[in-house]
């Protein structure tokens, strides 16, 4: 896809998600400024989230962007809910894992949500942005200034898609991320204030296909195409 035609779809497609965004508040009776967005940093061949991400800030939305973490917790058992510390040792040995060991069930490469702030944003000072394949450990001081949000705590999450269907399955890049993270919103099934998080799906008409193969725990998604 040209650059010029996936700038302009993209444009049209995030000015989509800030109707979803006003739908979303209004029918949750959520504040702007206590709205919790989940986004990521789009790759060359997906949605520029951009102006989205910008009108949210605008608004004062906390946003959150997606960091690859080797030791996952789940939202109930991170040590920002349970006061549980991993220690520097246990990371360690996580580091010195074996690469076909980390997608074993004790450890496996998924990811979790941070917030950024639009000043860090706006910088391009973000390290799991300007590398978005490097997977941290829980304490990497490299994290510090991005506080870890739980799943329960998101109003709504935009998920990047690599093909679709027309009952709204999601074709992923096969490393099952989004598939776990999904998962964990679907058992929190709602937020802290009681509000079931929306999940939206934004990709280009183009990747539309005619059936996406689906596992059991696949979940379908709400997609925004044009």
């Amino acid at each position: 896809m040209p650059a010029p035609y996936r700038a302009h779809k993209s444009a049209e497609l995030c000015k989509r998600l800030e109707e979803s965004l006003v739908l979303t508040l209004g029918i949750t009776g959520i504040n702007a400024a206590d709205a919790t967005i989940a986004v990521y940093a789009a790759f060359p061949e997906e949605v520029d989230l951009q102006d989205f991400i910008e009108s949210a800030y605008a608004q004062g939305c906390k946003i959150a962007f997606p960091c690859m973490v080797r030791d996952a917790w789940n939202s109930s058992e991170h040590p920002s809910s349970t006061g549980v510390v991993q220690s520097r040792e246990s990371e360690k040995a996580l580091e010195n894992l074996p690469q076909d060991e980390t997608n074993s069930s004790a450890v496996q490469q998924t990811m979790e949500m941070r917030l950024v702030s639009a000043e860090h944003f706006r910088a391009h000072q973000v390290p799991f942005l300007n590398n978005p394949l490097k997977r941290y450990c829980h304490s990497d001081c490299e994290l510090d200034p991005y506080p870890y949000v739980s799943a329960r705590d998101l109003t709504m999450i935009v998920v990047p898609v690599v093909g679709f269907d027309s009952q709204g399955n999601r074709l992923g890049y096969g490393a099952g991320n989004y598939d776990r993270y999904l998962t964990q919103i679907s058992k929190e099934a709602t937020n802290n204030q009681g509000i079931i998080c929306r999940v939206v799906g934004v990709a280009f008409a183009e990747q539309q296909v005619e059936d996406v193969p689906t596992e059991e725990h696949d979940i379908p998604l709400a997609i925004v195409a044009l």
